[in-house]
């Protein structure tokens, strides 16, 4: 396994008022060498996203959309949606021979907020299956509502 990461990506939402929501849309082009691999090979993550820290996700309100990944289909390539941790914490698994979008209640609404009080939490696209025939282009694109942290609603 290996981890790409996005330095692209920068987590330059300040803080904002206590119920308010903030919606940030997120795009890692899939023919960016620096960030994703020619070949992504099973349990690969790239990072294609970040909650700033102080920050909670929403994912009632979040989309995601990912452009088609597999151009061969055998083996079909897959993917998972989540955290470093928690593969699947956004969206479960996705067959990638067609551009998906999943958003609203078809995301992941777990029981543990995803985002930190204190630290950006990045967001990864986790190879479950190999695709046969990596498409290389299209891009992600992450529209994510963010709420400001609440110690008494999302722990510390």
């Amino acid at each position: 396994m290996s981890r790409y990461i996005n330095a692209k990506l920068v987590s330059a939402i300040t803080a904002f008022a206590v119920g308010a929501l903030y919606l940030d849309r997120q795009v890692t082009s899939l023919a960016d060498r620096s960030v994703v691999p020619a070949a992504p090979l099973l349990a690969d993550q790239i990072q294609i996203g970040v909650i700033p820290a102080g920050c909670v996700l929403v994912p009632q309100l979040s989309t995601v959309q990912v452009a088609r990944f597999d151009t061969n289909g055998t083996s079909l390539g897959k993917y998972k949606i989540g955290t470093a941790d928690t593969i699947d914490a956004i969206a479960t698994e996705q067959i990638g021979a067609a551009a998906v979008t999943v958003r609203g209640n078809a995301l992941v609404i777990g029981a543990t907020p995803i985002g930190s009080p204190t630290d950006d939490t990045p967001i990864y696209l986790t190879v479950s299956v190999a695709p046969a025939t990596f498409a290389g282009t299209g891009a992600v694109v992450l529209d994510l509502v963010m709420r400001a942290w609440v110690d008494s609603i999302d722990g510390t």
